[in-house]
């Protein structure tokens, strides 16, 4: 992974092959893979996936395909998800 600042200051990141995760202060969580020629971005808590198609600009819901989240997630991003996943479960029996 290369990291390194653009001319506008923001965090750049070159090469990742591993999925990164971004959460905010209320546990809002977005997720992030590069493949080859595009990405993929996660909602953890709703269970979603989604891949921009870098020449248009569309984004499609990976749910309407019908291959298992377990043959396309990234093996970190899954991982993430299953974390997330018993966190929430857990959160709502203790309710």
């Amino acid at each position: 992974m290369n990291i390194d600042v653009d001319e506008r200051g923001l965090i750049l990141l070159k090469e990742v092959y591993v999925g990164v995760l971004l959460e905010t202060s209320e546990g809002n969580q977005l997720g992030v893979v590069m493949r080859d020629d595009t990405f993929e971005l996660a909602v953890p808590k709703l269970g979603r996936r989604y891949r921009i198609n870098m020449k248009t600009g569309q984004i499609y819901d990976l749910h309407s395909v019908s291959i298992p989240i377990t043959r396309e997630i990234d093996p970190v991003m899954y991982k993430a998800i299953q974390i997330q996943e018993r966190y929430v479960s857990k959160k709502e029996n203790k309710k």
